[in-house]
């Protein structure tokens, strides 16, 4: 888990991976907005889902603008454009890809 706060240290941006299913399981990594005195739960509130993302780049631009990028490989599930009066921006970066090319 990973958290971030905007730069008027009034949100955080919480990214956390959520596992299950055993040897064929499956993860996502989530990313949620809250404020500062919230405490940390998960929860269907997140403003993003992706399957395996394993690495993200989370940047706040100012306090009310957050951009989140990620691999282009994964599937996106979830991309809310707003939390609040946060506007959210994406956009995939081939150098966040989760595993190298392989060379034969």
């Amino acid at each position: 888990m990973a958290t971030t706060e905007s730069p008027d240290r009034t949100i955080l941006v919480d990214w956390y991976e959520l596992a299950g299913g055993g040897g064929a399981g499956w993860s996502e990594d989530q990313v949620r907005l809250r404020p500062s005195d919230e405490r940390f739960r998960t929860g269907s509130d997140c403003v993003f889902r992706a399957a395996s993302a394993d690495r993200l780049s989370i940047r706040w631009k100012d306090s009310r603008s957050l951009e989140i990028a990620y691999p282009h490989q994964d599937s996106v599930l979830k991309s809310e454009s707003r939390w609040r009066n946060v506007s959210i921006s994406y956009r995939e970066d081939p150098a966040l890809r989760r595993h190298p090319t392989a060379v034969p």
